[in-house]
């Protein structure tokens, strides 16, 4: 009895994944070809995790970032142990843990939203990482002008 796979490549033009030689009328479900193993499956267009991943990279670049940044902050201040009166060495060492707290938040949402992201048309999944990638770099932006005008 002939495999489900072998029954649709009786009717059906389709190109070999792997090698992309013509499967129509393959008698197993086998590239003759490459011999790659074939499978039918049902598939979405909307399943490219390409978007959802780059609004994880934004968060990821974020939280990487601040980490350091927070890491370096906090041993400085550590080692050099300014008088409490000269707030801004303390105030940067908690604006830099509160961006890294953010930016994991802002991580962990975005990974455990994955299913529904992905459930969404295309084009508002590539909106919507476009926007998470420029407002993440536009609060990093602000952060660091700030930083250069307080001194």
């Amino acid at each position: 009895m002939p495999s489900t796979v072998v029954k649709f490549l009786a009717e059906t033009d389709a190109d070999c994944p792997a090698c992309g030689y013509q499967l129509r009328g393959a008698p197993e479900p086998r590239c003759p070809e490459c011999s790659a193993p074939l499978h039918l499956e049902i598939a979405t267009t909307q399943s490219r995790p390409g978007a959802w991943l780059f609004a994880l990279l934004a968060w990821s670049l974020a939280l990487g970032f601040d980490g350091v940044v927070a890491v370096i902050f906090t041993t400085a201040v550590a080692v050099t142990r300014p008088p409490l009166v000269q707030l801004y060495p303390y105030i940067w060492v908690a604006l830099f843990l509160t961006l890294s707290a953010l930016s994991a938040i802002g991580l962990r949402r975005v990974y455990a939203a994955r299913t529904r992201w992905l459930a969404r048309p295309v084009p508002v999944q590539r909106r919507d990482a476009i926007l998470t990638f420029a407002a993440v770099a536009l609060a990093h932006a602000a952060v660091g002008l700030t930083i250069l005008l307080v001194g």
